[in-house]
């Protein structure tokens, strides 16, 4: 018997992405746009490595996306990150 493999494990790569944000206190918007990768994640202070093939086993995935957000008239760097827990 062969063991399930997870369908996140097929969205495992870099990915470019644009996302619109609502300010629906303020009545404005935002807008970022930049680079994300899914991959393996290796533990504290290892970091995300390069992706894998998508049949690759993990228990974990790290989502880490970075890029530029704008807001108004201004422009910042921008960041964040997810831990997918598969299972």
């Amino acid at each position: 018997m062969t063991a399930a493999v997870h369908p996140a494990l097929a969205l495992i790569g870099r990915w470019r992405l644009t996302r619109r944000i609502e300010d629906f206190r303020a009545g404005g918007d935002a807008h970022f746009e930049g680079e994300a990768l899914l991959a393996p994640d290796l533990g504290p202070g290892e970091g995300a490595a390069e992706p894998p093939s998508p049949g690759a086993a993990a228990a974990h995935l790290l989502w880490a996306e970075h890029g530029i957000l704008r807001i108004g008239g201004a422009e910042t760097q921008a960041r964040r990150s997810y831990l997918w827990r598969l299972g």
